[in-house]
């Protein structure tokens, strides 16, 4: 390729004795490759953005280093990124067009976090989810069917189950035990998508607990309903786990009751909203939810929301220059529990408008979800049923999450 770019992908600091490396990999798993580079070739990875070639690149590391490099050990660099799929190019190309197609071939979505973020054996994982209800600061153990079916939406984290897990079993106990739905609309973050605001499956999801099957037919109806391409980037599916970590939770706590899922990815709507003061104002954002409302109604199926959504994301790994501190994660609890107010009073404009009003500055990954839930729950009251930090101050990093109920 004449202008090499490299895709978006993580780059980790790693340290062996004296040296310092840099850890390459593909957070949306596109690529299994992990690459590790000494970390003074970090000014080469900049210089792949796509506008330049080997040789400016070799110009430019004379002028920064005053050291001559061969275009040869350049190039060398620039194909064992490419062969690990982690350049634009035709290589990487070629890899998505048969990962899409195979992933279109597959009538259901095999689970991708089972293994890793949770145990793949179904005994040891109903075991550790059954765990986190009755630990410290759980809320003890659901008592199925004692509630009046009033629960119409949820916000749960999509964070670990080792770090969140808590936190999912005050959501998902509360769920267990006031919500007579049989069809559930789970909003998650599209972490990696390419713009697309919602992003939709027919598949079924299999998880170590079992099958949840997609109502296909609504979401056939629900895309025919918007006119718009839903399913093209559908392969993002396959890897996200913000669906997946709920659904796991659901077939935990319901058992046995027959339901249905319609799986709803949200993309960071920052492209379509623009400068707009509402969401709503944008027709490929409000025509989707209108006509989620609407076929959901047509069915005649108990529903209810839940979004799979983490709150703030502060610290270095995320961008942020300052250091992390015990009154730093205050200040982050103190505009959290404001944000998630606007929530409790399902405001979604005010929720929307909370979040932007400093440009996102603590990164909130789950607005998209939690503001489709407020556009198309028919909950009257909402409450909030736990919030917690998991902050790592070696690692400067903290995230923040919460469950919320919603009532009809």
């Amino acid at each position: 390729m004449k202008c090499p770019k490299l895709r978006p992908i993580d780059a980790v600091a790693i340290r062996d004795g004296d040296r310092v490396y840099v850890q390459l990999y593909d957070p949306s798993r596109l690529s299994d490759k992990v690459l590790i580079l000494p970390q003074e070739l970090m000014f080469v990875l900049a210089l792949l953005d796509g506008a330049h070639t080997v040789r400016d690149i070799q110009a430019a590391l004379m002028r920064r280093f005053g050291e001559l490099v061969s275009a040869e050990k350049i190039q060398e660099i620039v194909e064992h990124l490419d062969a690990a799929l982690l350049l634009d190019g035709e290589r990487f190309r070629a890899h998505l067009r048969e990962a899409e197609q195979a992933f279109r071939d597959s009538p259901v979505r095999p689970p991708s976090s089972a293994g890793s973020a949770y145990p793949a054996n179904p005994r040891k994982l109903a075991a550790e989810l059954d765990g986190y209800f009755t630990t410290d600061g759980g809320p003890g153990r659901p008592s199925p069917g004692s509630g009046d079916g009033a629960l119409v939406g949820l916000v749960a984290p999509h964070i670990d189950f080792q770090r969140g897990g808590p936190s999912y079993a005050h959501a998902y106990k509360a769920l267990a035990e006031e919500c007579s739905a049989d069809l559930f609309m789970i909003f998650g973050t599209a972490h990696f998508s390419q713009g697309a605001p919602y992003i939709l499956t027919t598949k079924s999801f299999q998880t170590p607990l079992g099958t949840l099957n997609a109502d296909r037919g609504l979401v056939e109806a629900l895309a025919k309903r918007c006119g718009r391409d839903l399913f093209a980037e559908e392969l993002v599916h396959k890897n996200e786990h913000s669906i997946e970590l709920q659904v796991v939770f659901l077939q935990h706590v319901l058992g046995g009751r027959a339901i249905e899922i319609v799986p709803v990815l949200c993309g960071s709507m920052a492209e379509q909203i623009g400068e707009a003061d509402s969401p709503r104002e944008v027709a490929e954002i409000s025509d989707f939810l209108d006509a989620l409302r609407d076929v959901v109604a047509e069915s005649g199926r108990k529903a209810c929301a839940i979004a799979g959504a983490d709150l703030s994301h502060v610290g270095s790994q995320f961008g942020d220059e300052f250091p992390l501190s015990p009154q730093v994660m205050r200040d982050v609890e103190r505009a959290d529990r404001r944000m998630l107010s606007h929530v409790e009073r399902l405001d979604a404009d005010a929720f929307f408008a909370d979040v932007h009003s400093d440009g996102n500055a603590r990164h909130v990954c789950g607005a998209p979800p939690i503001y489709a839930l407020l556009a198309t729950t028919a909950a009257r009251r909402a409450r909030l049923l736990d919030y917690r930090q998991a902050t790592d101050y070696d690692l400067q990093r903290a995230v923040t999450f919460a469950g919320l109920a919603f009532y009809k």
